[in-house]
């Protein structure tokens, strides 16, 4: 950074991290994303699939992307930015199926 010393801190052991992405979920999520770009050609798109059991991500992806060894020819807010993660989303309707489904689950009439 500008106006800042360049001290260096070197790394320490600490604790393990693992890679909850599914290469099979993270192909459909990329195709399927690929064929409603091409269907519905929208501004943006997210998809998270996750472990409801323990919250894992099995897979997550977002557009627009882009080609990461030409990433000087897009926006910076292309590839700056974790959409799935960054963005706040409001739920409004989409939210409801959750709704039903624990209506469902305490056997609640509808």
């Amino acid at each position: 950074m500008p106006d800042e010393a360049d001290d260096y801190t070197p790394p320490k052991d600490g604790l393990d991290m693992k890679l909850t992405v599914d290469a099979k979920v993270q192909t459909i999520i990329e195709r399927e994303l690929d064929n409603a770009q091409a269907k519905y050609n929208p501004d943006g798109m997210i998809a998270i699939a996750m472990n409801p059991k323990n919250g894992e991500v099995l897979g997550m992806s977002s557009r627009p992307d882009f080609d990461p060894a030409d990433y000087q020819s897009v926006d910076s807010k292309v590839f700056n930015r974790n959409l799935p993660v960054w963005s706040t989303y409001e739920p409004g309707s989409t939210f409801k199926i959750i709704t039903l489904a624990a209506a469902l689950e305490e056997k609640k009439s509808i």
